[in-house]
This record gives C-alpha cells, sequence and structure tokens, in this order.
C-alpha cells in the first residue's frame, strides 16, 4: 500500500484543478497509471442485459485501443467495466468508497490480483479501516471524473451515482457520454438525463468516443461477419436473418418482422440453439 499525497510525482495532474480535492490518495498496484490516459464508464448496480452487453462492447473498444478503465468496483456496469479491460490485459483503475483494508464489496476482492498484475490500480482517499459509509461514494465520484479525460454513462437510473459522476464531470470540463435507451426503460433514464442536463453526447457506436475527442482510433471496432447458415428450415433462417447481434428480440418481436407463429419460431429457436447460432438474454434473443 502506497500513500501519495497533492506534493508527489504520482498524484494526478488532472485531480489537482479539481474543487475540493484529496488531499491524499491511497494506493494498491502502480501508481503511475493514475496520470494514464483514463475514461470512466460507469452505472447501475442492476443492469439489464442491453446494458450489459453495451458496457462490454464500449470498454473492449476503449482496452483495445490502449485506454486505462475507471470505474467505481462497484456490482453491474462497474465491475463488468473492469473485468473487461482485465480480459484485454489493460490497466484499470478501481476507485473505493471505503479503505483498503475494508474492500466492498468484499466479494470483488477476487479481481484486486489480476488488476495490479495488468498494470492498473486500486485507489481511496479513505483511510485504510474505513468502511463503506453511504456518504462515501458520492464523495468518490469527484475522484472518478477528474482522473478520467471522459465519462461514459451506460445505464442509470434518474437519482443515480452516476448522474452525479457525470455532473462533476461536466463542472471540469471533461467529454460526458451516455449510451440513449428507451425512454420508458427507469434503469437508463440517468443516461437521458445525462444528455438533457449534462451535454451528454449519445452514441451509437463506441467509436464516436474517439470521435467526438478527436483521439486517433488504432483499432476500429468489429463486429463478427455475418454468415448466413445454410441446409436449415426456412422458419429457422427467417428468425435467425431477423436477429441482432446487439439488441435482444421478444417472441413478440420476431413475430411482427417474420409473420410467423409464437410456435413456429419456438420452434425455429430450439434449431438454432442447438446449432449454437444464439444466445438467450433475459426475455430476448441474439445472435451469437
Amino acid at each position: 500500500m502506497q500513500k501519495i499525497t497533492q506534493s508527489s510525482e504520482f498524484y494526478p495532474a488532472s485531480l489537482r484543478h479539481i474543487s475540493h480535492p484529496p488531499t491524499q490518495l491511497y494506493i494498491e498496484g502502480n501508481a503511475a497509471a493514475l496520470n494514464n490516459f483514463c475514461i470512466a464508464v460507469v452505472g447501475t448496480r442492476r443492469p439489464s442485459p442491453y446494458g450489459k452487453m453495451q458496457t462490454r462492447l464500449i470498454t473492449d473498444f476503449l482496452a483495445k485501443n490502449n485506454v486505462t478503465i475507471v470505474s467505481g468496483f462497484a456490482h453491474g456496469i462497474d465491475i463488468i467495466s473492469h473485468e473487461t479491460a482485465l480480459k484485454n490485459s489493460t490497466p484499470t483503475i478501481a476507485v473505493l468508497g471505503s479503505g483498503l483494508e475494508n474492500i466492498y464489496p468484499a466479494s470483488h476482492k477476487k479481481y484486486i490480483d489480476d488488476i495490479i498484475k495488468t498494470g492498473g490500480a486500486i485507489i481511496t482517499e479513505y483511510e485504510p479501516t474505513e468502511e463503506p459509509l453511504k456518504f462515501h461514494f458520492p464523495q468518490r465520484n469527484r475522484i472518478i471524473a477528474g482522473i478520467s479525460e471522459a465519462v461514459v454513462v451506460v445505464e442509470a437510473p434518474e437519482k443515480s451515482g452516476s448522474l452525479i459522476t457525470a455532473k462533476l464531470a461536466l463542472e471540469y470540463n471533461k467529454d460526458i457520454f451516455a449510451v440513449p435507451c428507451d425512454i420508458d426503460r427507469k434503469i437508463g433514464i440517468g443516461a437521458i438525463r445525462a444528455i438533457q442536463s449534462c451535454g451528454a453526447y449519445p452514441i451509437i457506436s463506441p467509436e464516436e468516443i474517439f470521435e467526438q475527442m478527436n483521439l486517433q482510433i488504432k483499432i476500429p471496432f468489429m463486429e463478427a461477419p455475418d454468415i448466413c447458415p445454410t441446409g436449415m428450415p426456412k422458419n429457422a433462417l427467417a428468425v435467425y436473418s431477423a436477429l441482432s447481434k446487439k439488441s435482444p428480440k421478444t417472441i413478440d418481436d420476431l413475430a411482427n418482422e417474420t409473420y410467423l407463429t409464437a410456435p413456429e419460431i419456438s420452434h425455429a429457436i430450439s434449431i438454432l440453439e442447438i446449432q449454437g447460432l444464439i444466445e438467450k438474454i433475459g426475455a430476448g434473443i441474439i445472435r451469437k
């Protein structure tokens, strides 16, 4: 464990310019990573299948382009962001709302060694034994926004720490991005509010983050090419053609698009599942 103050060479330069910067940071891992080019990816602790998928797509693109991923180590969007960075062997920074000897949530302790091995860090402004008190989490959000060049809000309810992070990013003159969602989905209202009140740019593709920030894309966002399966029944091919790799579709959605009956669609889904061509996500289905 290291302790750095504002006079340390490792103290993040970007944190010096925010209001009420932390007087010290406790760090496990690579202190130099705090001055990497960082982007924060944040969101709800209870994401939908769509939110999980979008988080992985965005974070995977950022990691492949050598961006250090910052998040809050919480359940949901945060830990998915850290996990995706680790899968890409890319540094990630977890900002805690507790002390380093009181990791919260405790179930995420298993990620610490991998974060350190990949050149990332776990950081907090709180004393090592400090408990994860409720008011710590809004406070730590200023560090997430402060050390990041941009903040991406994936999914968040209206009263959300992620929206607080977006508002702080606006105050710090950072770029803000949000993943649009259906307006009647409560779990995504925070992202819509980020667009309305924080001037967040609504992204359709992860590449738009780099385009808006005038950054050079080293590895473009690419989906696997469509391969039309042959030798399968007509109904199964119709269902497969109607499916997307990004947005899960329900049987009702497929019925509207293919004009097949629900039993016909269910039979087609069984065939596609046996061939490993589709995946169920919640009540919906996507192409693998």
